[in-house]
């Protein structure tokens, strides 16, 4: 197995590589300061922008489990909910 050894050119290159990634992570922050803060925005605001942004035109209803009669009643079937109904005696 051959070791590869390190030249002067190597050396150079990720000093320099180091010293780019410190000057960006110096300046990033100092560029941050002049933004203008936030919108403040409700809640109902936000939802709409974002529906808008998605191109959602409107949300369907959920199920309704206070109404049986309703379209979108709640189907559950209360026997099916306990897949293991015989439990091993520790």
């Amino acid at each position: 197995m051959k070791r590869r050894t390190t030249d002067y050119n190597d050396l150079v290159k990720n000093r320099l590589l180091g010293w780019v990634i410190v000057t960006a992570f110096a300046i990033l922050p100092a560029r941050g300061q002049d933004a203008a803060p936030p919108a403040q925005v409700t809640a109902q605001q936000d939802h709409r922008q974002m529906m808008y942004q998605l191109h959602i035109a409107s949300l369907r209803p959920g199920a309704d489990g206070n109404h049986p009669q309703a379209p979108n009643a709640a189907k559950y079937d209360e026997a099916k909910a306990n897949p293991y109904p015989a439990l091993p005696d520790p």
